[in-house]
């Protein structure tokens, strides 16, 4: 086993043992930016949190306000996106094509961008896309073409075979086999259920399923919207924020858990999507193309304020918290 593997393999053993124990550890932090001392603008929230995001093939981090922003991996020649943040913060999960084809990779928050420090978790012939972590950061949910068929996987983090090449070792798990496309899976704060985007109604359509690939159905509301993809569920799973069509238009919806309900937390002619919870469930981060390009914005959950967060020339993208 690669030395980098063994290290991250025993952070994470480390992490879940203090997770079963109660005790926490301080997340490490990314490299400081070139601003430590953050000047809010007036018309930004006040929220220290830090955003990583995807941007013209690079991983990026700024504050929740919206300055510090650092490229992680302004040296790799590959094409990065799809970030994900690990529970205790220590790890990001992303995609990359450095291999020649797009794979889930692992590297530590603290040198995302060192070659000599990123893990391939999948090294297939395959596209794997959309890493998602579950609560106790053992299992990584994530989406893969087998066979010209997009499905939704799981790889337990804490076994030392990944990807072993007989599919009856354990390794990743196929949890759905629609004939279409599976994919964006998100997970529940208790582990117990995923939310995903499938077509297999004929439709991008909102689903979920229990984390063993049981009980998969249509969520609840999603119905009501010509189409819907990008779940993300709140902190609390009483709500989920997802992407939804209506009116030839994209915006970004927030579903009632209990009764389907329904709430427009845009409704700007122009495509919003990628919507992603804070930890604390107050706010909302999304992608939008109303400068003509892809930016991030920040609004509060209720839809009272809103601000835009990015305004350069690169398209920014798939955005997610640090915990």
């Amino acid at each position: 086993m690669a030395p980098i593997l063994k290290m991250i393999l025993a952070a994470l053993s480390a992490a879940l043992i203090l997770t079963a124990t109660g005790c926490q550890t301080p997340p490490a932090a990314v490299p400081p930016t070139a601003t430590p001392e953050i000047e809010v603008p007036v018309a930004y929230p006040d929220y220290a949190r830090r955003i990583i995001f995807s941007a013209d093939g690079d991983l990026h981090v700024m504050h929740a306000n919206g300055v510090g922003r650092q490229n992680l991996t302004p040296d790799t020649p590959s094409y990065e996106t799809m970030p994900a943040w690990s529970p205790d913060g220590r790890f990001i999960a992303f995609v990359s094509d450095r291999a020649g084809n797009e794979d889930i990779y692992l590297a530590p928050a603290s040198a995302p961008g060192d070659p000599a420090q990123q893990v391939a978790i999948t090294q297939t012939p395959d596209q794997e896309h959309a890493p998602a972590w579950a609560p106790g950061g053992r299992q990584l949910a994530f989406a893969a073409n087998e066979n010209k068929s997009w499905g939704i996987y799981l790889v337990d983090l804490a076994r030392n075979d990944y990807w072993p090449t007989d599919p009856a070792l354990a390794g990743p798990l196929r949890r759905t086999y629609n004939l279409r496309t599976d994919h964006h899976p998100t997970w529940a704060a208790d582990g117990s259920r995923l939310a995903y985007t499938s077509d297999q109604n004929g439709r991008w359509q909102v689903f979920q399923m229990q984390w063993d690939g049981s009980q998969q159905e249509a969520y609840p509301g999603s119905e009501a919207l010509s189409g819907s993809t990008h779940p993300d569920w709140s902190p609390d799973m009483t709500r989920l924020a997802v992407a939804g069509l209506l009116n030839n238009n994209w915006d970004i919806y927030v579903i009632d858990a209990g009764d389907g309900r329904l709430h427009a937390l845009t409704t700007h002619p122009a495509k919003d999507w990628g919507p992603r919870w804070s930890p604390d469930g107050e706010w909302i981060v999304f992608v939008s193309e109303r400068s003509g390009n892809g930016d991030l914005y920040l609004a509060r959950a209720d839809g009272s304020e809103e601000w835009r967060l990015t305004d350069s020339l690169a398209v920014e993208t798939f955005p997610d918290w640090e915990p």
